[in-house]
């Protein structure tokens, strides 16, 4: 099980480490003021108010999270986004990140690049003890890891299917496909520590990646994978505490 610290200040990311940093949700008066317009338009599309508060919610947690990791206000922060989706930092840092969120919280994964063509995703699940996975499987998994799953205890099989499926989110969200790539196309070692054992081309050999599941105290599913580095990189994960204000916010 991964080690998990309390972030108390602001957080030094560093090349050869992974830096995971899961904040609590929290809805602030001035979380739209921390998004750009791109965000607040996407945000006005969403019709329930519902969703238009946990997107916003959403976005401005993310940004005060790398505030506290680039040394600077909230605001500061300026994010572009690729045409899959996958979010960079405008500003050329060497700063490389992937975000997730659910219901109630929001993960940042991060690290200082030392080459050029690192990738780094992260995703984060909120387990559901209710949810009947079965009509799911053959959406998406292969048929070896059906045919593992549809052998799996029912008491088992809803948490050993969604770190499954965070897996290969993590893996999809480090390369930024979009939904060019079918999840079923991504084959892990589901019998056993879900290695990648099969990938499209995209996402190149499977075993050039870096996989964690870092397995908060919160019960969240927390997965991290990583591609380009020359050696398996040092994983520090840190809980945000509630209400914790981020430097220059």
């Amino acid at each position: 099980m991964s080690a998990w610290h309390v972030l108390a200040g602001p957080l030094a990311l560093r090349a050869g480490t992974v830096d995971v940093v899961l904040a609590p949700l929290s809805h602030r008066l001035d979380d739209e003021s921390l998004l750009d317009a791109g965000e607040l338009r996407r945000a006005d599309r969403l019709r329930r108010t519902a969703d238009r508060a946990l997107f916003v919610a959403t976005h401005a947690t993310r940004r005060r999270v790398l505030s506290s990791m680039l040394g600077c206000g909230p605001a500061e922060v300026v994010i572009t986004t690729e045409p899959g989706g996958k979010p960079h930092l405008a500003e050329d840092t060497g700063v490389v990140f992937n975000d997730s969120g659910c219901a109630d919280a929001v993960v940042v994964a991060a690290t200082v690049a030392a080459r050029g063509d690192v990738r780094l995703g992260a995703d984060l699940e909120l387990p559901d003890p209710g949810l009947d996975v079965h009509d799911l499987l053959p959406v998406v998994c292969a048929p070896a890891e059906e045919r593992v799953l549809r052998e799996t205890p029912a008491s088992l099989l809803p948490e050993r299917f969604l770190r499954l499926f965070t897996t290969k989110e993590a893996l999809l969200k480090a390369v930024g496909v979009g939904l060019t790539i079918e999840v079923r196309e991504v084959v892990l070692d589901v019998a056993g520590d879900l290695r990648p054992v099969a990938l499209p081309a995209q996402l190149g050999h499977p075993h050039s990646w870096w996989i964690r599941a870092c397995e908060p105290p919160t019960g969240h599913v927390v997965i991290v994978a990583a591609h380009g580095f020359t050696r398996a990189p040092e994983l520090r994960c840190w809980l945000q505490p509630s209400g914790s204000p981020a430097p220059g916010s």
